[in-house]
This record gives C-alpha cells, sequence and structure tokens, in this order.
C-alpha cells in the first residue's frame, strides 16, 4: 500500500511539472482574450456587477492555478496585475451570520460522492521572518507544493494560523511577536473555499485583532476563535459535505496577558482556561451535527506527552459529546489517540508552514487525515513530513518516515501507525 500511495502523489507531481508549461501558455492565452473581453464590457452601462465580480474573481483564480509554482513571485504578481481589476473574492459575509458560517451543503458535493468527509488537520502555520523571505525568493506558493496533491484531494482543511495578519506594524511587545502581510495568505488561496483557520493561540492577537480579522474577511478565508465579540469568538464554523455535517470551535489554552480574551463589548480570543466558557457554546451542537471537532492551543512547548490539565479537559470534552479533539502549541508531533468510533485526540500536530527550528524535533511533523461517515471514523492517516527552510516536505524516503512514525508509535497507546501512515486502533 505504501507504493501505491506515494507513488499516485510522485506521478502526479511529475505530470504537473511535465505539463507546466503548456497550461501556462494556453491558459494565459486565455484569460487575456476574456480579460479584454470583460473589460470592455465592464465599461458597458447595465452591466450586471454582481456577474461581473464572479466572472472577474474566476478569471483571476484560474490564473492562480495556472501559473506554474517554479514561476519568479515578482513575474506571477506582474501577470496577475495586468487583469483590469484588483483581485477580488467570492465569499460574502452578511451580519445575520458572520465570518464562520458555511454555505456547503451536500448538494454541492459530487453526487458520485459516498457519505465521507475526507479531512486533514494541520499544525501551526506563519508567513512571516525567514518564511516570507524563502516565498519572495522562490514563489508564493513554495512551502506547499509537495503537498499540493494531497490538499487537493481532500473536502476539507483545518489549521492554525499562528500569526496575525496586517500591514500596520502595530505589534505587541513581546519577545516572538508575528505580524503577516495578506499578500502572503496567497499560499493558501488554491484551497480558500474548503479551508478554516483556527486563530485561537498566542500571536493571533500580536497584531491588531479587528485588522486581522479584516484581512482575512476581505480575502474570503473562514476563520474560528478569534471574533468581534464574546460570542462571535467562540461561534464554530458550521458545514456539510458530502452528507457528513460538522462544526468546528477554536480555543486557547496560551494566551499572553488576559485582555485578549473576547469580551461582550470587546473583540478578542476563545480562551479555555475555564472548560465550561467552551462548553457552553459547544453543548448546543452536539447531537445537531455528525461531528464537533475543537482545536485547541495547548500544552507545554517540545514536550513529549500533554499535561494533566489537557487530559481533564479532553475527558470533559467528550462527556459533553465533542467527537475530534486536535491540538498544536508544544511545536512538536505527540501522541494520537483513537478514543472510540466517533472519538479521535491528536494532542499536538507539530508545525507545518513554519520558520526552520534549531531543535530537530520540531521540525518532524506531519498532516492526519480522517475520513468521516456519519456513524464512524472510517479511516486515520498520518502524512509524515519535515519543515526545512520555508518547504513542507513530504517524506516518501522509509527511513525519514519511520524516525516520525516511530515516535507517534512510541507516544500513542490507542494507535499503531503503519509503514504507510495508516494508524489502527489498538483494543484494550
Amino acid at each position: 500500500m505504501e507504493k501505491s500511495r506515494l507513488e499516485r502523489l510522485q506521478e502526479r507531481k511529475q505530470i504537473e511539472r511535465r505539463q507546466w508549461l503548456r497550461r501556462c501558455c494556453w491558459g494565459l492565452f486565455f484569460i487575456v482574450l476574456l480579460a479584454v473581453g470583460l473589460h470592455f464590457i465592464s465599461d458597458t452601462p447595465g452591466s450586471p456587477a454582481q456577474r461581473m465580480d464572479q466572472l472577474r474573481h474566476q478569471l483571476t483564480h484560474q490564473l492562480t492555478r495556472l501559473l506554474p509554482e517554479e514561476l519568479p513571485t515578482q513575474l506571477f504578481q506582474g501577470l496577475r496585475g495586468l487583469l483590469p481589476w484588483n483581485r477580488q473574492t467570492d465569499a460574502s459575509f452578511p451580519a445575520e451570520t458572520g465570518p464562520n458560517t458555511s454555505t456547503t451543503t451536500s448538494e454541492e458535493a459530487d453526487a458520485s460522492t459516498d457519505a465521507s468527509l475526507r479531512v486533514l488537520f494541520l499544525g501551526d502555520n506563519m508567513m512571516t521572518g525567514r518564511v516570507a523571505a524563502v516565498m519572495d525568493e522562490k514563489g508564493m506558493h513554495y512551502p506547499l507544493q509537495e503537498f499540493a496533491p494531497l490538499l487537493e484531494e481532500v473536502d476539507l482543511i483545518v489549521a492554525n494560523l499562528e500569526t496575525a495578519v496586517g500591514t500596520s506594524g502595530q505589534m505587541m511587545e513581546k519577545s516572538f511577536a508575528f505580524q503577516t502581510a495578506p499578500r502572503y495568505l496567497d499560499l493558501f488561496d488554491p484551497y480558500r473555499e474548503k479551508l478554516v483557520f483556527t486563530l485561537a493561540n498566542n500571536h493571533g492577537m500580536d497584531g491588531p485583532a479587528l485588522e486581522t480579522m479584516s484581512a482575512l474577511e476581505s480575502a474570503g478565508f473562514h476563520y474560528v476563535g478569534l471574533g468581534r465579540d464574546r460570542q462571535a469568538a467562540y461561534a464554530p464554523y458550521v458545514g456539510e459535505i458530502n452528507g457528513v455535517s460538522f462544526a468546528i470551535f477554536g480555543a486557547s489554552r496560551v494566551i499572553p496577558v488576559a485582555s485578549w480574551r473576547a469580551g461582550e463589548n470587546h473583540p478578542g480570543m476563545a480562551t479555555v482556561y475555564n472548560p465550561e466558557s467552551l462548553l457552553e457554546h459547544v453543548v448546543p451542537w452536539v447531537g445537531e451535527v455528525d461531528y464537533v471537532i475543537t482545536y485547541l492551543h495547548w500544552g507545554v512547548e517540545l514536550a513529549d506527552k500533554p499535561e494533566p490539565y489537557q487530559l481533564a479537559l479532553e475527558e470533559a470534552l467528550y462527556e459533553a459529546g465533542v467527537n475530534l479533539v486536535i491540538g498544536s502549541h508544544p511545536h512538536v508531533l505527540q501522541a494520537f489517540e483513537w478514543r472510540g468510533p466517533k472519538a479521535f485526540t491528536a494532542y499536538s500536530l507539530g508545525n507545518f508552514v513554519f520558520t526552520t527550528s534549531h531543535d530537530p524535533m520540531a521540525n518532524d511533523t506531519g498532516a492526519l487525515e480522517l475520513v468521516l461517515s456519519p456513524d464512524a471514523i472510517e479511516t486515520a492517516v498520518l502524512h509524515p513530513a519535515q519543515v526545512r527552510w520555508g518547504l513542507v516536505r513530504y517524506l516518501t524516503d522509509p527511513t525519514e518516515r519511520q524516525r516520525i512514525i516511530q515516535r507517534v508509535n512510541r507516544l500513542s497507546e490507542s494507535v499503531r501507525v503503519d509503514d504507510d501512515g495508516m494508524m489502527q486502533q489498538l483494543s484494550h
């Protein structure tokens, strides 16, 4: 099974590399023709504005997908700049629903798809500092280029965005403060419609919260864990894909100052120092959706095992009816535990798009893929990876893969990861 999985990814990458020039030439030719036509149509009195906006976005989106990842960033941005409009987004966030409500329904899914949802969970991501420098040098899509086939295949992606977003430079005074310029969000733009960020972490408010939220909303990204008031910060992202419904919550047990907590009348973050603060928002969704998912920022950096408070919080969440408990913050992979037919914990997913660490253990990482049906977790897969100089390497070498798989197996009690990354639930 290992060969078929790895070979499929490698073959797909090779095909894309062989065809990039042809796709680029034909794609650009087609887009330029349409762009010229739309430029004149947009100047015609009485043209439907909403339809024009949708067409403009689709053309820009196709340009982004057609251009090869190897294209220099300056040329990439220049070609996009030739289009007679600024980049638009196709997502709108009505005041009644806010940015955490999905309009995706099972009717929009492929009718031939079985009732199952492939969701990919990623650890900590930030696109500033050295990561931004590498993206400027090698292209906006460079860090994820080896994971692109997998990211394209899955139905849903949930990731921790461990940085504020904006250009104000108004940073909190602390040892490490991150603010990512909005243009670096282009890294995740190909997956924007199926991606949910959690901003509940110890860097999500390094810059002004309102600036971060506005930047993400303007770019059309969904997020949880941060809001303009307490209710919004704890609000879930709710959706249904392929007949499987879900509600995703984000909350942090690690914040630098108490003022980061969202209040009734001021913006801030969802926190979980007191379990009840999260449970009161989670419980109403239990039974309303197939899966209640909590993505938590917790634990101790570089630790092998969770803290006692994490185990107590995990137990409280499962007793309340939560299905998936996903964690980050330690910057290293920790245990996976398969708690029941619809219950799974990942204590820490480590780093993903992140600065290379001086500690090799923090550079060893992976993506967690779960296949969910309405009644059970059908499949759990670990995709071993390594952070290296801005690139998230998809590991194919057996020796490198074993280094990460053996760590997870050593730390996990109810799960064993096979050589191909497939997880088996151990009986007790």
